[in-house]
């Protein structure tokens, strides 16, 4: 049992390692536009606006020139952009990273986070993204042209990406409308509870009622284990990060509320022992043997002192009769 115990032990801690990757992106969503980049600036600044609470992530965008190093800013501010475009005192600037471009018409990644960027539902923000530009470099950016600004361009459940208007570098006065970000935003949705991964698995020698599923954090568990002929359960392993308070590892079924993270959990069993049946469980007790008696064996011991002392005895009276026999016939 502790083997089997220590060989879970490690593949459950390798198991959810490898699934912490895909776990941490499962609330992950994107929006995308379009690249097909019919015009360009130095940089665009449209509006986004929440349909469900949100946290931004990254984003991809559409660079001109193929192979080329840029240096990318990326600025923000609450409410709309329009009224703003020369402002800069109103705009955060959320980072800048040096990018090497993917070329017009392929999707960029743009290395800034953007995670400090949340909007509830039905708020609006604004994102500027620009280049700066560097000698012969004066447009960088690949944008599309639009029908009216404020317009919707593309949206899904939770998120719209308004048209907006392309700039030169940088807050410069010199702009276009209706311009159309090229690019795909990259956000988390936050209106959905959090949940977590149960994964359930059968030692050799059983099944299982259920292989796990996704869950909310109090959900209540209940897994039922159940033994193959020739075999009986013999408890759980169950690897978490946390401690779950009030788990029993050996009760079947196996019943817990769900923690705020992964749990992996399997059933173990054992193969059963058959005793080998007792030919004579009960057999009836062997007499001491009887020793025969000889006579021609003289006794020894207690018995031989005790034969002495009788000779002796009946000497005496033989002894004392005859002197009185004698006696009576003076």
């Amino acid at each position: 049992m502790r083997t089997w115990k220590k060989m879970l032990a490690v593949l459950g801690v390798l198991a959810l390692t490898l699934a912490l990757p895909m776990l941490a992106s499962a609330s992950e969503r994107s929006l995308s536009t379009t690249f097909v980049g019919n015009n360009n600036q130095d940089g665009i600044m449209f509006d986004i606006v929440a349909k469900s609470d949100i946290d931004l992530i990254r984003l991809d965008t559409n660079l001109v020139n193929s192979g080329v190093t840029y240096n990318i800013e990326i600025y923000y501010k609450e409410g709309t952009h329009v009224g703003f475009e020369q402002n800069a005192g109103v705009w955060t600037l959320v980072g800048s990273a040096e990018v090497n471009s993917g070329g017009l018409g392929n999707p960029t990644p743009i290395p800034i986070g953007l995670s400090s960027i949340t909007l509830l539902t039905g708020q609006t923000g604004a994102l500027y993204i620009t280049a700066v530009p560097t000698g012969y470099l004066s447009t960088l950016i690949g944008y599309s042209d639009g029908t009216a600004i404020g317009n919707v361009f593309a949206e899904d459940e939770n998120l719209q990406i308004l048209e907006g208007t392309g700039m030169e570098h940088s807050f410069s006065w010199n702009r276009f409308s209706p311009r159309v970000f090229n690019g795909t935003i990259f956000y988390n949705d936050n209106s959905e509870p959090e949940t977590y991964e149960l994964l359930v698995y059968a030692d050799a020698g059983g099944t299982v009622s259920t292989a796990g599923g996704t869950y909310e954090a109090g959900d209540l568990i209940e897994i039922t284990a159940t033994a193959d002929a020739g075999y009986h359960f013999v408890g759980w392993f169950v690897s978490s990060a946390v401690v779950i308070p009030g788990l029993d590892d050996s009760t079947n079924p196996l019943v817990f509320e769900m923690p705020a993270t992964d749990v992996w959990v399997t059933a173990l069993f054992a193969e059963d022992v058959i005793p080998t049946p007792d030919p004579d469980p009960d057999p009836e007790p062997t007499p001491d043997p009887v020793q025969p008696v000889n006579p021609g064996i003289p006794p020894t011991g207690d018995a031989a002192a005790l034969g002495t002392i009788l000779v002796g005895i009946i000497g005496i009276l033989s002894l004392y009769a005859a002197m009185d026999h004698r006696r009576r016939n003076k």
